[in-house]
């Protein structure tokens, strides 16, 4: 599989795990709470793909390190994916257990840093915004995946 049917296939992958988590009678707060970890683990998995894509295919070269490196905008926009519906999860959670602990200004900070670069790497993951932004662009995406 390639291109933009790895996206769609992990999203899909994505959102019937999280919708399989909450088809219980009264979901709430463990449903929140199980959402933000699968969602977790499902963004971890392409975002290493993508992030050692190319460290992989110069030190070990095979089939799966060229794989991932041809298809790292489709990973990492897996990735944006599933972020997507864990930032949900987080507001479902706010909204749902006003009792759990606060998150702390630090965590809204640089959290909030990190789902906003990754929005904007999602929006600008494209031939287009690449030859407009230039080299802005490559300072936003090695600044992104490190946050």
């Amino acid at each position: 599989m390639n291109g933009p049917r790895i996206t769609a296939a992990w999203f899909a992958l994505v959102a019937g795990l999280t919708g399989a988590i909450f088809t219980t009678l009264d979901p709430g707060e463990i449903e929140f709470r199980t959402t933000i970890r699968v969602t977790a683990l499902t963004s971890a998995i392409p975002f290493l793909l993508a992030f050692t894509a190319a460290a992989l295919q110069r030190l070990a070269p095979s089939p799966l390190s060229r794989w991932a490196l041809t298809n790292r905008r489709y990973l990492g926009l897996s990735v944006a994916g599933s972020h997507l519906i864990h930032l949900i999860a987080i507001i479902g959670l706010v909204e749902t257990a006003m009792n759990a602990t606060p998150i702390s200004p630090v965590t809204k900070v640089f959290g909030g840093a990190g789902f906003v670069l990754l929005g904007l790497m999602a929006a600008t993951s494209n031939d287009f915004a690449v030859q407009a932004m230039g080299k802005a662009w490559q300072w936003l995406h090695l600044l992104g995946v490190w946050v």
